[in-house]
């Protein structure tokens, strides 16, 4: 900064200490800063200013003719309201002025909590020749004090309330003066809020107008007197656990606050306190108040005895003699906590028991009246079988006419016992119908306890009657199967008898292939007793009447231009043996020029007959080679040259058979077949 010169204008806000010093430039003098305390030339710039008169800044020698005004610049400032009064701090406001004496005066507003904000605030500076400069600073005025409790409240202590676990509480809100004033004061829990039992802190909070804050607090203690309430019911208890018990439902306790807990100090439930007792029992709540009730404890003894052993069941036999036993047992034992009084069995032992199963019910009384029955059984077997008086004789009848059996009636034999009610039954019963043949009658006695006895006889069935046949026809006659000299042969020859198994043999049975022609059947009938009836005869006729068949005939053809011999030999197959066959013309006839028709006939050794036709064709034809003779015997012909083979198939029945007739037809072939 040292050797600037500065122009006259007005810098401001900045604080910085400046040495003025006179400095002459040529034929000008001025001043110029010498020292600054500011960080950098440039705000020393800002923070001074030269005063350049004439290009020359002075002080006159009579300071009091000066008439150049200081400088002033100021920076804003924060203020509160502790002190009352506003005081504007030395280092808020610098002045500076070419001559020396120049002071400087602000007018801030009172510090109070009407001025809490900002503000502002004019500052002047006077030189000594009364010269002036003003500037404004802006003075936030801050309000830091906390509120100030007047008084802090006792701590509390009340009661609950009647019936409630705690108490409605009502307090004097604490008092609070704050320089600027209290906006609220408020209390949590507040004052008239129910406090539950136990130790509750209140805080109170004051709040000024400018938001600054305090606190106090103090105690609500709630002290809970009130006892609890104890209702009580009579119970009763048994003596099976051996310590008593008081059940939940006997007891019912109540109190304003939970936690209440109750205890019953019960007898002994042992034999000795059988009856009614008295119990007392005490509620305590969680504050430690009690109340106490008595009830009655009627102590029962509801256990039944216990039987140490069960006997066995018994089994014994009838007396000799006798439908039933004297038995005699031993009577079981009891015990039990409070004692025995008396073990009964019923039946007794030494009781005459009847034959079968008896339940023997045993019971046992404690002293107390208690019961246990426990039971077993005695089991008297009747083992004696009956006895039989003499039995019938075996019996022998013959079987009722036409019937293979016959009603026999014998007496049923009677038997004793030395248990009543015996019965005596036959199988098969009198009044049967038995079979032919030898029958055993088994007769049982079984008295009521199923022992039983045994006897027996034999009714012999005689059968004498011979069997009958059926009628037979004097013939059967049948038609021979196809393609067949015979035929399969079905009859019937039965004979019928008065018993089941009748046997029928004939000297050729039915079903076997019978020839063609007359058999003579011979049949005889046998029953199962060997009883025979007289034999019966028939006659089977089987007929033939199926054609014979001729073998294949095929046109003869032969190349002549005369008369030739022709020789062929037709063959025929019939279901029997013997058929014959013969043509017209014959085989080794002359056949002329020109289509002669030969016809074959087939016989069978039945009359049936069937026929076929065929054509000897003798052509004379110049240009073809000579007929051969292909058989050796003089006759010739040619079948070079294929033709189209006719044939006539004929056949005729020499008589009608069956009552039928029958009508053959012409069948034409074209493959050269016959």
């Amino acid at each position: 900064m040292q050797g600037r010169n500065f122009a006259h204008t007005a810098l401001t806000r900045c604080v910085a200490t400046l040495t003025l010093v006179t400095f002459v430039v040529g034929a000008s003098t001025g001043k110029h800063v010498e020292n600054a305390s500011c960080a950098s030339d440039d705000q020393a710039l800002l923070q001074a200013k030269a005063l350049v008169k004439g290009g020359v800044a002075t002080c006159p020698a009579d300071p009091s003719t000066d008439t150049e005004d200081p400088v002033i610049w100021v920076r804003d400032t924060v203020l509160t309201t502790t002190s009352g009064q506003c005081v504007i701090p030395q280092n808020a406001v610098t002045v500076s002025d070419n001559c020396p004496g120049v002071t400087w005066s602000c007018e801030p507003p009172s510090c109070s909590c009407a001025y809490v904000g900002q503000n502002t605030v004019d500052c002047t500076a006077i030189d000594a020749a009364g010269n002036a400069a003003s500037a404004s600073l802006y003075v936030t005025v801050e309000d830091n004090e906390d509120p100030v409790f007047d008084a802090v409240p006792n701590d509390v202590t009340v009661t609950t309330d009647q019936g409630q676990c705690g108490a409605r509480v009502n307090f004097n809100v604490p008092t609070a003066t704050d320089n600027c004033g209290v906006a609220q004061l408020v209390c949590s829990p507040e004052s008239g809020t129910a406090f539950s039992v136990g130790t509750t802190t209140v805080t109170c909070t004051a709040t000024d107008v400018n938001g600054n804050t305090a606190e106090t607090s103090f105690v609500v203690k709630v002290d809970d007197y009130q006892d609890p309430l104890v209702v009580v019911s009579d119970t009763v208890l048994s003596t099976t656990s051996g310590q008593c018990v008081i059940p939940q439902n006997a007891v019912t306790v109540s109190d304003n606050c939970p936690g209440v807990t109750w205890s019953c100090e019960p007898p002994s439930c042992s034999c000795a306190y059988v009856g009614q007792n008295t119990v007392d029992c005490t509620a305590i709540d969680a504050a430690g108040n009690a109340a106490s009730a008595s009830l009655y404890v009627t102590v029962e003894d509801n256990e039944d005895p216990d039987f140490d052993a069960v006997p066995n069941d018994v089994t014994v036999t009838t007396d000799q003699g006798q439908c039933g036993a004297r038995v005699n047992f031993n009577v079981p034992t009891a015990s039990r906590h409070c004692g025995i009084f008396q073990v009964v069995c019923s039946p007794e032992s030494g009781t005459t028991f009847p034959v079968g199963t008896t339940t023997v019910t045993c019971t046992a009384t404690d002293v107390n009246g208690n019961t246990a029955g426990t039971s077993f059984v005695v089991n008297v077997h009747e083992t004696e079988a009956p006895v039989f008086n003499p039995v019938p004789d075996n019996v022998t009848v013959t079987a009722d006419q036409g019937q293979c059996e016959a009603v026999v009636n014998f007496n049923v034999p009677t038997a004793i016992d030395n248990c009543p009610g015996v019965q005596a039954v036959c199988s098969p019963e009198s009044g049967t119908t038995f079979p032919v043949g030898t029958t055993t009658v088994t007769c049982t006695a079984t008295d009521v306890n199923g022992n039983t006895a045994e006897t027996s006889f034999v009714v012999n069935v005689d059968e004498t009657e011979a069997p009958v046949f059926d009628p037979v026809p004097d013939v059967v006659t049948v038609t021979a199967d196809q393609g067949q000299c015979g035929a399969v042969v079905d009859y019937v020859a039965n004979a019928t008898d008065n018993c089941p198994g009748v046997q029928v043999v004939c000297s050729q049975e039915s079903g076997t292939t019978f020839p063609v022609g007359t058999t003579n059947v011979t049949c005889s009938a046998t029953d199962a007793s060997g009883n025979t009836a007289s034999s019966e005869s028939f006659v089977v006729q089987v007929n033939d009447l199926e054609d014979p068949s001729i073998g294949t005939l095929p046109n003869i053809d032969v190349q002549s231009c005369s008369p030739t011999t022709v020789t062929f030999a037709p063959t025929a197959d019939d279901n029997c043996p013997g058929v014959s066959t013969s043509c017209s013309p014959s085989s080794g006839s002359l056949f002329t020029v020109g289509e002669t028709e030969v016809t074959c006939t087939a016989t069978d050794v039945a009359g049936s007959t069937s026929q076929k036709r065929f054509s000897v064709s003798v052509e004379c034809d110049n240009g073809s080679s000579e007929p051969t003779d292909n058989a050796g015997d003089g006759s010739y012909y040619h079948k070079r040259v294929p033709r189209i083979p006719r044939w006539l198939h004929h056949k005729h029945h020499g008589h009608a058979k069956r009552g039928r007739h029958v009508r053959k037809g012409l069948d034409t072939r074209t493959d050269g077949a016959q």
